[in-house]
């Protein structure tokens, strides 16, 4: 089993490298993990193997809505994490750099 941002982004140039057999997993694997650890079907997952010379994928499955992300990014205050300058700091700093 193989998976990860590299595979996921050339998979169909690597699969024909890796030994028969070999289950890559597309995207994020957590769950088609845990259903090849409990002996069910990942036919519903992203998946792609190489079996007797011929290259099986599963579904592609729907990508993620960005509209419907759980995360309150307006909570994320990013500048705010410690050692980083305020937003505010950062132009006074350009202000006086093109003085």
């Amino acid at each position: 089993m193989i998976g990860g941002g590299a595979f996921t982004a050339f998979a169909d140039q690597l699969i024909d490298k890796l030994p028969e057999g070999t289950i890559g997993l597309l995207g994020e694997g957590e769950d088609a993990i845990l259903k090849l650890i409990e002996g069910r079907s990942i036919e519903d997952e992203r998946y792609i193997i190489k079996e007797s010379g011929r290259i099986r994928k599963g579904q592609q499955g729907s990508p993620a809505l960005l509209d419907a992300l759980t995360v309150d990014l307006p909570y994320l205050n990013l500048p705010a994490i410690r050692g980083l300058p305020r937003r505010s700091d950062r132009r006074a700093d350009q202000a006086r750099l093109s003085l």
